[in-house]
Formats: structure tokens, C-alpha cells, sequence
């Protein structure tokens, strides 16, 4: 089987690049770079995981069990079945 160029892919083509004329304004272009901007300072809040596995297993904050898989809550760290989901 023999590789497809991309080419084939597009509608209506010969294989021959058809030439697209930009159709946005340099005076246009310019004012969409002055939306991304932040006028305040803006803080984010760092990740937080909400998962842990460990293979050696994990106490539940909730029931006491052991299991691989746990979960954060007010708590501690809680089995699925203590999660309120």
C-alpha cells in the first residue's frame, strides 16, 4: 500500500497548493493581541491533587481500610466508598 499525501485529502484539488489571501487587516490584527491582556495582576491557585494510588496501600481517614486507592476529602485521605461524591 502506498502512502497518501495529505493533498488528497482536500476537496476540489489538483494537488497543487492553492494560494489563500489573508483577509484580516493589520489594524485588525493588532487589536486582537489588546484582548489578552490583563489589566490586574491575576493570581492563580496552585494544583491540587485529589487522587493518590499507592501499591502498598492506603489507610481511609473515614473507615480505617486498606485499600491502593484513594481519594482527598476534609478528612484525610478516603476509599471510594467514604468519598461523598
Amino acid at each position: 500500500m502506498e502512502d497518501a499525501s495529505l493533498d488528497e485529502f482536500l476537496g476540489g484539488g489538483d494537488g497543487e497548493r492553492d494560494e489563500i489571501e489573508a483577509t484580516t487587516s493589520d489594524d485588525e490584527a493588532g487589536s486582537a493581541d489588546d484582548e489578552g491582556e490583563a489589566t490586574e495582576e491575576e493570581t492563580v491557585e496552585p494544583v491540587r491533587a485529589t487522587y493518590q494510588w499507592s501499591p502498598g496501600g492506603l489507610e481511609c481517614a473515614s473507615c480505617g481500610g486498606t485499600v491502593d486507592r484513594c481519594w482527598h476529602s476534609e478528612t484525610g485521605l478516603v476509599c471510594a466508598e467514604c468519598k461523598g461524591w
